[in-house]
């Protein structure tokens, strides 16, 4: 038995070395991380000042046990790329030479660079506000510091919308907003705003960036996007750097999806790592699980499909020109013919929406299947509003009375309340006949009839009978 024991624990080492080396990840091709800024999670998830944030949680999956190890910033973009701390100070502006993200890309013959929004010129390794050289990993290693080619992978921001259209997008990409649109300061600049206001700022970051690249042909086949903060609320130091939100949308990411895996920086970059197809052999990332509970399993879906329609108006039948149809993966403008498409779209249900200025919006769940086009018509309708006040019969006010609505060209109903002053407001309606019907307690019901008009406020006052 004692000849045995080396032979068994080499057999457990080997064995722990297998599964560190295990592929759980799928490919992807493209992998973009964009990279915010000092936000817990519990601030920025469900926030009414990120509402695009929070339609790409429902486009993929949240990890919602996910905490940065440390603060400040730059030790998690080290922790992320090179599976090392390096420095627990912002102000660290030493070469780094331990092995790291950019050079295992280049020694697997793939490709990558860093958008950096605010960067004066590529390859530019000094800090100049709004861009902050510590939010980009990449500026510190010497295998991009001393090599002028790829040094020249550091890159405006402004390069990625060009590099995208022109289906020329690297490997990977690390996006890297600003100090003004990564959730850290103002928008811009100085102090006097608040929380809400830098969250929109870099809400709108995204939403005016993202999906051009979540709609492209080449990210619906294979692509993977991670929205990356890299540490909670300065004040947040729950597991050392405070919970934050990190998520993915893929193709190959599950859809609505809250991991509750405890997870820290390493397993994202083990994520990373195995995405591209990289030698895991690095750091802590070597030891860390992949968060391969966020994928689905089998073979990548087939390509995309396509949405389209034509938008008219109910009261003519005419086309409706320079109106916009929209879903959660991009929009587009109806021509002179009231016809648009929406190409590229992936396969799944959405909700599509059409509107026009001086129209009501209307929406419709479309479901997309892969390579075929989904027809979406839409009718929109001028509209008019229906406002009034309830009386008892001396003249005093009536107050939580429903008030009830049923009629239009587009057939529409709807219910309200009177407030404390006994008033109601039925908000925009489709234009036409409508039956209106109030009832209160105590109070025998009373339905009147009335026509809303373009653009017009019909007052239709009541008075109860006990």
């Amino acid at each position: 038995m004692s000849r045995l024991a080396p032979v068994l624990l080499l057999l457990a080492v080997l064995s722990l070395v297998c599964a560190a080396f295990a592929q759980t990840v799928p490919p992807a091709d493209p992998v973009v991380v964009v990279a915010l800024e000092n936000q817990s999670y519990q601030t920025v998830v469900g926030s009414p000042a990120m509402p695009y944030f929070n339609s790409l949680i429902q486009q993929g999956t949240l990890a919602t046990n996910f905490y940065a190890n440390t603060h400040p910033s730059l030790s998690n973009y080290f922790l992320l790329t090179t599976g090392e701390v390096v420095t627990l100070e912002d102000g660290f502006n030493a070469r780094v030479s331990i092995d790291n993200l950019a050079r295992r890309v280049k020694a697997s013959g793939k490709s990558w660079k860093s958008y950096a929004q605010g960067l004066p010129y590529a390859g530019f390794l000094g800090d100049q506000y709004p861009y902050a050289k510590r939010h980009n990993p990449f500026a510190y290693f010497t295998d991009v510091i001393d090599n002028s080619s790829e040094r020249a992978r550091i890159v405006p921001f402004t390069q990625f919308p060009t590099d995208l259209a022109g289906n020329a997008l690297p490997d990977f990409s690390f996006i890297v907003p600003d100090q003004q649109h990564n959730a850290h300061d103002c928008p811009g600049g100085g102090t006097n705003c608040t929380n809400a206001d830098k969250l929109a700022a870099a809400d709108q970051f995204l939403a005016d960036h993202l999906p051009a690249l979540l709609t492209s042909s080449a990210f619906q086949q294979n692509g993977l996007l991670v929205i990356w903060w890299d540490e909670g609320g300065l004040s947040d130091f729950t597991n050392g750097g405070g919970r934050i939100a990190v998520t993915l949308v893929g193709p190959r990411v599950k859809k609505a999806y809250g991991s509750n895996t405890f997870y820290r920086q390493e397993n994202l970059a083990r994520t990373l790592f195995e995405a591209l197809g990289l030698p895991t052999s690095l750091s802590t990332i070597f030891y860390a699980s992949p968060m391969a509970d966020a994928f689905t399993t089998g073979a990548p879906p087939p390509g995309p499909g396509t949405i389209a329609g034509r938008v008219t108006s109910v009261h003519t039948g005419w086309p409706l020109g320079g109106a916009t149809v929209s879903y959660p993966g991009g929009s587009a403008t109806t021509n002179s013919d009231g016809y648009y498409t929406l190409a590229n779209a992936a396969a799944g249900t959405y909700l599509v929406t059409a509107w026009r200025s001086g129209w009501l919006s209307r929406s419709q769940t479309v479901t997309v299947n892969s390579g075929s086009t989904s027809t979406a018509d839409f009718q929109l309708s001028t509209a008019g509003k229906i406002k009034g006040t309830v009386y008892t019969p001396s003249g005093a006010v009536i107050a939580g009375a429903t008030v009830s609505f049923s009629g239009g060209v587009i057939p529409t109903t709807g219910t309200k309340t009177t407030g404390s002053s006994g008033t109601y407001d039925s908000n925009w309606l489709p234009t036409g006949s409508y039956t209106v019907t109030v009832s209160a307690s105590g109070y025998q019901p009373q339905t009147k009839s009335t026509t809303v008009s373009t653009g017009v406020i019909t007052t239709l006052n009541f008075t109860m009978t006990p």
